[in-house]
Order: C-alpha cells, then structure tokens, then sequence
C-alpha cells in the first residue's frame, strides 16, 4: 500500500480519506494519537440516538477496518503508518458511510483506538486497561 493513494475512493470519500491520511502521517506520539483515535469513537457513540442507520454504517465500518488493520498492523508504529485511502478501499461500506454524511476517517481512527487496545493488551495488559480507565473518567 501507497500513502494516499485514491483507489478505490470516489468524490466525498477520497477527500475525507486524505484528510485523515494528512493525520495518520504525523510523527507516532503514543500519547496524543491513542487520545485522538479514542475521541472518533467518542464522536462515533452518539450517533445511535440521532440516526440509527447512520450508526450502524458507521460501525460496520469500525468492524471492517478493524479487521484490515489487524491483518496489516502489528506494531504502534504500523497502526500510526497505515494508508488510510489503502484500507478505506478494502472496506465494502466506506462508501455507504461517506455518502451518509459520516467521515470515513473518523470510523477508521475508531478502528485505531480499537486496535491499538488490542495491540496494548498483548504487550502490556495494565497499559491498555489503565487507557481505557483513563478513558472512562
């Protein structure tokens, strides 16, 4: 996978997706980027009492690019590295959220928080217990 590349993306959703690939290619902070990935599922959560199907798409969104990112992200360093527009692309309903209104990126920053936790728990176990804790406050 390129940076930025826009296969696979059309109009609204290749725009969102760069906008966060510009995000993803900051310099890895372990500090702010699991605060800014834990923030889209805050955004995300929501949803579900203003437009149901919204939040649906949204999350089945989260669900694919979870699963994308698992198969390619085995490090902190891989997870803050990933194509956006790559895995937005290997997602069937990223085109169903963007056209919904929602960011795709901010569904796929979800995914991050989600595999970061993941990554966390299998290196430290009390890192990504203590995020989620310091997340619930």
């Amino acid at each position: 996978m390129t940076k930025r590349s826009s296969v696979g993306q059309t109009g609204t959703g290749r725009a969102q997706a760069s906008q966060a690939g510009e995000q993803a290619t900051r310099p890895v902070d372990a500090v702010t980027l699991p605060q800014r990935w834990q923030a889209a599922e805050a955004r995300l959560y929501p949803l579900i009492m203003v437009d149901p199907a919204q939040y649906e798409a949204a999350v089945t969104l989260v669900g694919e690019a979870s699963g994308v990112l698992r198969a390619h992200c085995g490090t902190f360093a891989d997870l803050n590295d990933a194509d956006v527009t790559g895995i937005l692309a290997q997602c069937p309903s990223a085109e169903v959220v963007a056209a919904s209104g929602f960011d795709p990126g901010v569904a796929l920053d979800a995914a991050r928080a989600h595999r970061w936790r993941e990554l966390a728990a299998k290196q430290a176990p009390h890192v990504a217990a203590g995020w989620a804790m310091d997340g619930d406050r």
